[in-house]
């Protein structure tokens, strides 16, 4: 009978039954693993040795004798969660293809990244793990029965952990999906305005000297009224700066015609103005009965003025009346 023997260095070599038992007895030391346990398999009449166990040994060491209790993490459910979370990111990075603030992109890609982070241990394990392992100076042992109970409990923790870190990641790239469709604009409509009112609600306790201004009426510089749509009679303070838009707007209106980043104010020498912030459906200003475009270039605003967020002669289009500043105590 031939037999069949893998070597160390992977070269294949063909002994007899006898000559190969031989060996074995003349150099214990040379062949460790067959000596002391006799891993002999035969298939179709050819027995083989093979010096290192396989992964699948090696997960199964992990489950029976370790305290793996993640197994099911690195065999079912690593890959899609780290192709979840790279598409999670490529789409942060595409809602951020209008973002102007380098702060702001880089705050968000950042929080984009950590799930990729947090996952990828664990996915290089699961891809290749005795390489991995390798880089902590962890050897495979040539047999099942060299896995010591020692050396499986360490790993097996070593192992949990990464698959922890990895679940995290998991969870965190829901949040970055849903936060890049907030981003970009692609939520529903009833997402849209609850994140906008938590927005606002967290803009309020940060800057509550300004909303109490702005709740007494305090406009140096003029202010515009919503008459119709979602936000209709609400009203916006004039300042130097504001942006009018669905998302990252310091003047929120989440209508269905309204961008992202849909119109500018500025205010210089007293005088308010207003800019096209690049929106898809225009900004216009009626005054006199005329319709004026605003372009991306700052149009001084009158008193009487009316601004179209849209088309004017589209119904949903949003009206902002432009009322100058009053005089301190003209009011009372």
């Amino acid at each position: 009978m031939l037999v069949l023997k893998l070597t160390a260095q992977h070269q294949w070599k063909w002994y007899s039954r006898r000559r190969l038992i031989q060996k074995i007895e003349e150099s214990p030391d040379r062949h460790p693993v067959c000596n002391k346990y006799g891993r002999l398999t035969t298939r179709r009449g050819i027995t083989m040795i093979r010096l290192e166990i396989t992964e699948y040994e090696f997960w199964q060491e992990l489950a029976t004798r370790g305290q793996l209790m993640n197994g099911f993490w690195y065999s079912a459910i690593v890959v899609p969660t780290m192709v979840a979370a790279i598409f999670a990111y490529g789409l942060m990075l595409f809602s951020l293809r209008r973002e102007n603030r380098m702060i702001t992109t880089f705050i968000w890609i950042f929080i984009a990244s950590i799930p990729i982070i947090l996952i990828l241990p664990s996915f290089l394990i699961q891809i290749n793990p005795f390489g991995i392992l390798r880089l902590v100076n962890f050897t495979p042992p040539d047999t099942t029965q060299q896995f010591n109970r020692a050396s499986v409990l360490q790993i097996s923790d070593y192992l949990n952990r990464l698959a922890t870190m990895g679940m995290i990641g998991a969870a965190l790239t829901l949040g970055t999906l849903f936060a890049s469709s907030i981003v970009g604009g692609y939520a529903p409509e009833p997402i849209r305005a609850l994140t906008q009112r938590i927005t606002q609600a967290v803009t309020r306790a940060f800057t509550g000297s300004r909303t109490r201004a702005q709740r007494a009426g305090h406009a140096p510089h003029g202010k515009l009224r919503v008459i119709n749509g979602n936000h209709a009679k609400q009203e916006f303070s004039i300042t130097d700066g504001a942006i009018i838009g669905k998302t990252e707007a310091t003047m929120p209106i989440t209508d269905a015609i309204i961008s992202r980043r849909h119109a500018q104010l500025s205010v210089r020498n007293g005088q308010s103005y207003i800019a096209d912030a690049g929106s898809k459906n225009g900004t216009f200003i009626r005054r006199e009965d005329q319709f004026i475009p605003v372009s991306t270039h700052p149009e001084a605003l009158q008193s009487g003025d009316v601004v179209f967020l849209g088309d004017p002669e589209v119904e949903q289009a949003v009206q902002l009346a432009y009322e100058l500043a009053q005089p301190e105590g003209a009011a009372q």
